[in-house]
């Protein structure tokens, strides 16, 4: 399910890239998808999977110590469950910020020179074949 939201989220940005302008190029509309792709798989999937797992490994841990074996069974079995739940609506804006955060330090600046690489070397072909006539 959440890869099926990453994806449908990840063909929008591409979408929206191209219908944006009329002068779009590939590269921007390659940027756009990746990025989106990576920021939520991140974002989404990745980081607060890990978050939760941890939380919840923790939970059960802290309830299966010697002082807390009197507490019910059932309490020990869905507690660490019902935190890991209830932890989600907590995690969700300082999860977003930090990957994006993330992206805008270490990832994006690459992305941006991959843009501007593939954009020179669109108009360094296009200046080829204009200057001898012939197209690939």
């Amino acid at each position: 399910m959440a890869g099926s939201y990453v994806l449908a989220d990840t063909i929008y940005q591409g979408k929206k890239e191209t219908a944006s302008r009329i002068d779009y190029h590939r590269a921007d509309v390659l940027n756009a998808a990746v990025d989106s792709l990576l920021w939520q798989s991140l974002a989404s999937v990745v980081v607060p999977g890990l978050v939760i797992n941890k939380t919840v490994k923790a939970t059960t841990w802290a309830l299966q110590r010697r002082n807390l074996q009197k507490l019910p069974a059932s309490f020990r079995r869905w507690g660490p469950s019902a935190v890991g739940l209830a932890l989600i609506p907590f995690i969700v804006h300082p999860i977003d910020d930090a990957v994006d955060s993330s992206m805008n330090r270490f990832v994006r600046p690459f992305f941006q020179q991959g843009v501007k690489w593939m954009k020179q070397a669109d108009h360094e072909e296009d200046s080829h074949e204009s200057s001898t006539g012939h197209s690939r």
